[in-house]
């Protein structure tokens, strides 16, 4: 299954991790072309939204940011709500 924490384990860069955002909320199915980055990069509702989301998801602890490169993260260390505290040495 294709989830946010899965599809962001590895580093990716602002474009990549909206597309991936728009991906698992079924926003769109098509895989990624290069020109899709067009629309993350022009000003508009879309990209407006997905940017909101990320930085909640950042501010939450869920992402991680590098700010130098612009890219972002499933953060490792993220525990959610509903899941249980991980055991001493387990990720």
């Amino acid at each position: 299954m294709n989830t946010l924490k899965t599809l962001l384990e590895e580093w990716c860069d602002a474009d990549g991790t909206c597309y991936v955002l728009g991906k698992v909320l079924g926003m769109w199915s098509a895989p990624w072309d290069p020109s899709m980055k067009g629309v993350f990069w022009t000003q508009n509702p879309t990209t407006h939204a997905f940017h909101h989301v990320l930085n909640a998801l950042v501010e939450l602890g869920v992402l991680e940011l590098d700010l130098e490169e612009t890219r972002y993260r499933w953060n490792p260390a993220y525990r959610g709500p509903f899941e249980p505290a991980s055991e001493e040495g387990e990720e």
